[in-house]
């Protein structure tokens, strides 16, 4: 009946809310470093940790990922910081779609060896602050692309005060692995009561496996 029901899906709550992370100190537990939590009003002690080139991941879909790469990126321009913001999510370019690059030449071509660099960075409305979408094209993984990862990397940090990549979700180890190739970095955001323990663990279990580290993390609690 509705009774049986309604218990059933109370159930099925109180036992995800058990697994999933609640609080920066039981995130920073179970990965045994300190996290920032964002609460998107304060950025700065998360504005300190960029060096060199920064990619923003994610264990799973809608925890927030692409909203902090965003949000990040805006506050450095508004520091007077000549940005970057890269589309590095091939299977959803979130970032690409929200400000109308669809279509354009990007990363893709250029790892392919189809478009130079300046061929493929775009201004937007917001100053001092440049985007580079996917592009139209799958990249490969032979010797040629990862030729291509060190130019770029080596252009993005000449011309560039912060660069910062909105990547795959760790799932997503094909993907993760080639944008690794150009990353030096990994932050990992968790949406708070929604990524559970297991989860996180696997995500930096395969960020690990792609060649990087997680050196910072960022508790979203900001609801979806």
């Amino acid at each position: 009946g509705i009774g049986l029901g309604l218990w059933i899906i109370v159930a099925m709550l109180l036992t995800l809310y058990r697994v999933t992370i609640h609080s920066d100190k039981e995130l920073s537990q179970l990965l045994q470093y300190d996290c920032q939590e964002e609460i998107w009003e304060n950025r700065d002690a998360a504005m300190q940790k960029v060096q060199s080139i920064m990619m923003i991941t994610s264990a799973l879909p809608r925890e927030g990922k692409s909203t902090t790469a965003w949000n990040l990126a805006c506050s450095y321009a508004g520091q007077g910081k000549r940005v970057l913001l890269a589309e590095c999510n091939p299977h959803n370019p979130a970032l690409t779609k929200k400000l109308g690059f669809n279509g354009k030449n990007g990363l893709s071509e250029y790892l392919n060896g189809q478009a130079e660099i300046r061929d493929i960075i775009c201004k937007t409305k917001v100053r001092n602050l440049f985007v580079v979408p996917w592009g139209t094209e799958k990249v490969g993984r032979g010797l040629q692309t990862r030729n291509q990862s060190v130019k770029l990397k080596a252009a993005f940090l000449k011309l560039f005060d912060c660069v910062i990549l909105d990547g795959p979700h760790a799932s997503r180890i094909g993907e993760l692995t080639v944008v690794a190739e150009f990353a030096d970095q990994v932050i990992l955001v968790v949406r708070k009561n929604w990524t559970t323990r297991d989860q996180i663990t696997e995500a930096v279990k395969r960020i690990r496996q792609a060649g990087l580290r997680v050196t910072d993390t960022i508790l979203n609690r900001i609801h979806m």
